[in-house]
């Protein structure tokens, strides 16, 4: 069985492809003195992470591909010089069965974790991005405010002289 996260901002490290790979969730937090160089990076993370996920999406396939094709060979060794094949349910039965079953569907469904995983790490990337394009924008509009401000002062202090 996998392990569950153990908390909102740490870390989890899966096996894709052969190799291991760590997601931290620290980083998408958004450090507000940071914003410009965050913003600098995160369309490089996005495209990372997405590339991570059509890694995980093709081991998905893949281990599907697998299940099916000894799902399918299995069938036809037990249906393999049978003058009457048993019904389909006793087959399907035999094959769900055997101990190699609960082993390959146990890949495919860390597959399946692995790949929701690194979809939803890309996607929380996209928010990021969203944030820190709204954060900048707020930042924008407090630096003229300030300048606007300041400005009039200036005016002022001109104008009382």
């Amino acid at each position: 069985m996998t392990a569950l996260p153990s908390k909102v901002d740490g870390k989890s490290t899966i096996t894709v492809q052969g190799e291991g790979v760590t997601v931290d969730r620290a980083e998408l937090v958004v450090y507000e003195r940071n914003i410009d160089e965050e913003m600098d990076r995160v369309a490089a993370q996005i495209s990372y992470w997405g590339e991570m996920h059509a890694a995980a999406e093709q081991e998905l396939m893949e281990a599907d591909a697998h299940y099916r094709g000894w799902r399918a060979k299995l069938g036809e060794e037990m249906l393999e010089g049978v003058a009457k094949p048993p019904a389909e349910w006793k087959v399907k039965q035999a094959i769900e069965a055997s101990p190699k079953f609960v082993e390959i569907k146990g890949r495919l469904a860390l597959a399946k974790r692995n790949a929701i995983m690194l979809r939803t790490h890309c996607e929380a990337f996209r928010v990021k991005a969203s944030i820190l394009q709204s954060k900048s924008a707020m930042q924008r509009r407090e630096e003229k405010a300030v300048v606007v401000e300041s400005g009039k002062a200036a005016m002022k202090k001109t104008f009382k002289s």
